[in-house]
């Protein structure tokens, strides 16, 4: 999940890596148990401190260990101080750290993490590092394994730096995404924070790592809650309390806040910031103390017991390590393009090159591959991407891709100090709406079909959507929906009740099936599970074509780019399609991120009024596509729909009851002063 400032180091890699003392290569030796294959490189500048200390560098969700590399300045650090920074990478194509297993989150069982463990303890055993001088850092998903390490390995680490993460524990469970702790959504006590710690190492009693965490109060990705669940979990790891001992503002950059808590508990909450916070390198090295290490010896060198491990050299140029280093083939799902890039561009069929980023093109299949194949599913997501773009614009009936028309203006909104009107709360149910419109499809499909036409499909269809099944959902109550909008009522309005009967249900299974009853399913035929969502599934098939819709896919139809989270997605499309997304449509409107709308930079404005801008197009409003968020004109702050602009024009500002008595409705001034 690079931030902008992670962008910025790609653009500069040419003129900052160049100058590095040595080059990234790959660590082909048996470190020790790896169980799930974690590729690790490592990065030894020429001059090295004696004995050196090592940091651990984690990438976000579908980033590499070549991209943080090249996105962080710990390497061109490392020449300063003369440490040995290894980053290791992820070893599930396009997907995220395991921090939710049992193995991983546990000392010495399993996972990711005790592959990591194992380099490290290759790294002192062999390269002469000081074993009590060993960091680990990282960010968003990598921040998360840092998280993981300090509770299952306290006695490799001294100190971890998290850049926008979540408690360790936090995201335990049977999936890789855990939506309750990602929506800030699991709080837990002090001691029960504590106590998961605890347990990731039992029985251990030595020193602990300490540790910093950074934050974005504007996180859409892992929200800012998942902050304050750190410090409860970390202080009473510690055993001191939740009131800060030291409190510092714009440290390091303004609207910065440091808060410490004794000597080994630190959180940074960043103003305004969203996911994920610009890594701070230097400051991250003052905290694990390395802020005056300078490489000793004279020569450079620091003499260390002889290796038995080989590597291979990488290209310094982003992209995917150990991919060919000149023209030539390109391994499967390796980089093949981009901005920089140096290595093969040629493929294989049936696989061609596809644009990811600007920076890292890949080789993709040309064509759809079987669905069970997760990886393949990742990167060729575009037909579910567009049957639930047509299921939204069916059920809004605009062919807008389920934005609505514009919205109400409510008459004069009022200048300066004056009054202003808002229109009072329209009670809008989106399902129920949804229902009516899909009601009003069926039935034109009946008429059709009754007068003997021909429909475009004559197959079964929701009776929300009014599209074609693919899946059911069946429910306890044995009533049926789609299961796309089974899945936008559970994940994205969180509601579980039945959308027909009203009756809660805990759960619902996903099934091919259009009349088997619920209960007739047994374990065996339902094997797979998303606890947090209540879902039961078929077939794992089944299970990754539904969950792939709640990661952040380009709402560009032709795009098959997923990005790590909202951050990076927004990236992606100003840096590929040169369009913008509205933070107002992100954080409130219920729809899936590849059915949110693109908008020009000159159009944006149109539809977010209080965006500021130095050129806009000139466009009828109900053009837009989306409407026009309404605006207070006293706060110049946009608001979802009216029904929010209403509830905040009686919380913040005034209302004339005389105008309101007379039947002259909702006239605001906007303070009591004024009125």
């Amino acid at each position: 999940m690079f931030a902008l400032k992670s962008y910025l180091g790609l653009l500069l890699a040419g003129a900052g890596v160049q100058a590095l003392s040595s080059t990234l290569t790959q660590i082909t030796a048996n470190v020790g148990p790896n169980p799930n294959g974690v590729l690790l490189y490592q990065y030894k500048p020429t001059k090295l401190a004696n004995p050196p200390p090592l940091i651990i560098a984690m990438h976000q969700c579908t980033g590499t260990a070549q991209g943080y590399f090249q996105g962080t300045s710990l390497a061109t650090l490392a020449d300063t101080h003369g440490y040995i920074v290894v980053y290791p990478q992820a070893p599930r194509s396009g997907t995220c750290w395991d921090v939710a297993t049992n193995a991983t989150l546990t000392h010495n069982a399993g996972g990711d993490s005790l592959g990591i463990a194992s380099v490290v303890r290759y790294a002192i055993a062999n390269w002469g590092v000081d074993a009590t001088r060993v960091y680990a850092t990282g960010t968003s998903s990598g921040a998360m394994m840092t998280s993981v390490l300090m509770g299952a390995y306290p006695d490799i680490f001294s100190a971890g730096s998290l850049y926008s993460g979540v408690a360790y524990g936090c995201f335990e469970g049977p999936s890789a995404w855990n939506s309750q702790c990602a929506d800030g959504d699991l709080i837990q006590t002090p001691q029960q924070w504590g106590d998961l710690v605890r347990s990731g190492y039992p029985g251990y009693t030595g020193p602990r790592p300490k540790v910093q965490f950074w934050h974005g109060t504007a996180d859409t990705t892992l929200y800012p809650q998942n902050f304050q669940e750190e410090i409860k979990q970390w202080t009473n790891v510690f055993g001191v309390s939740q009131t800060p001992t030291a409190t510092s503002t714009n440290d390091p950059l303004p609207g910065y806040t440091r808060t410490s808590y004794g000597p080994n508990v630190q959180g940074i909450l960043a103003q305004g910031v969203g996911h994920t916070v610009p890594e701070q390198e230097t400051d991250t090295l003052n905290w694990f103390g390395l802020s005056n290490l300078t490489p000793g010896g004279g020569s450079g060198t620091t003499s260390t017991p002889s290796t038995s491990h080989t590597s291979t050299s990488t290209s310094s140029s982003p992209g995917t390590s150990g991919t060919p280093t000149g023209p030539g083939t390109v391994a499967e799902y390796g980089q093949c393009g981009g901005i920089g890039w140096t290595g093969g561009t040629v493929c294989v069929s049936p696989y061609v090159c596809k644009v990811g980023n600007a920076y890292y093109w890949a080789q993709k299949p040309s064509s759809q591959l079987h669905p069970a194949t997760f990886p393949n599913l990742l990167k060729h997501h575009s037909s579910i991407r567009m049957s639930t773009q047509t299921a939204t614009q069916a059920a809004r009936g605009n062919g807008k891709r389920g934005r609505g028309g514009p919205r109400g203006r409510g008459g004069n909104r009022g200048k300066g100090s004056g009054p202003q009107v808002a229109s009072p709360p329209d009670a809008r149910a989106a399902v129920a709406a949804t229902a009516v419109n899909a009601d009003e499809k069926t039935k034109a499909l009946s008429e059709a079909q009754a007068s003997g036409a021909t429909t475009a499909d004559d197959a079964e269809v929701c009776w929300i959507c009014a599209e074609p099944f693919k899946f059911y959902s069946v429910s306890d109550c044995d009533h049926r929906t789609c299961h796309i909008c089974a899945l936008r009522l559970r994940a994205l309005y969180k509601k579980t009740d039945c959308t027909f009967c009203k009756t809660p249900q805990p759960t619902v299974i996903f099934t091919t099936s259009p009349d088997a009853e619920f209960l007739s399913y047994t374990p065996d035929s339902i094997p797979y599970k998303d606890s947090k969502l209540g879902i039961f599934f078929e077939t794992q098939a089944m299970m990754e074509e539904t969950l792939i819709l709640l990661r952040f896919n380009c709402p560009d139809s032709s795009c098959d780019y997923i990005g790590a989270g909202w951050g990076d997605l927004k990236l992606h499309v100003r840096g590929v399609h040169g369009k913008m997304l509205c933070d107002v449509c992100i954080r409130f409107k219920k729809v899936f991120s590849h059915e949110h709308a693109l908008y020009a930079p000159n159009v944006l404005p149109l539809h977010l009024p209080s965006m500021p801008h130095r050129s806009q197009k000139s466009m009828p409003k109900e053009q837009i596509e989306g409407g026009v968020h309404p605006l207070c004109q006293f706060c110049r702050e946009c608001f979802f729909s009216d029904d929010e602009l209403y509830s905040h024009m009686r919380e913040r500002h005034e209302e004339c009851f005389v105008c309101k008595r007379n039947e002259v409705r909702d006239q605001y001034f906007k303070d009591y002063e004024h009125l």
